[in-house]
């Protein structure tokens, strides 16, 4: 499964519009089609806004990314707490994910 896939799947789940979801995004219904054809992609703020909204790792990033995520994760918080929840797992992908939002924002910082 890609983003684009990803993403339909999630809409079609939440039963969302793409007005609904361009709400959601903070953004227009036309940028939502631009997502769903491929035409643009997500950012990171945008794919963060979905994981929190309910989007699944294996959604966002497909199968096999997804269960390398979570046991990264998992193993990570080994004996920390008692179950391997999805707030676990958003969570531990957010900390993942900051140094690259932070490179982001320091190169365009330097244009």
């Amino acid at each position: 499964m890609n983003i684009i896939d990803g993403l339909t799947a999630f809409k079609v789940r939440k039963n969302y519009n793409n007005i609904q979801l361009a709400e959601l995004l903070g953004c227009s219904s036309s940028v939502v089609s631009l997502y769903l054809s491929g035409k643009s992609g997500l950012s990171l703020e945008k794919l963060s806004i979905l994981l929190k909204e309910g989007m699944t790792l294996e959604e966002a990033f497909g199968e096999d990314v997804a269960k390398a995520v979570k046991d990264r994760i998992i193993e990570e918080n080994r004996g920390k707490i008692s179950d391997d929840s999805m707030a676990l797992v958003v969570d531990g992908l957010q900390k993942m994910l900051d140094p690259i939002r932070e490179s982001n924002s320091n190169s365009l910082a330097t244009r």
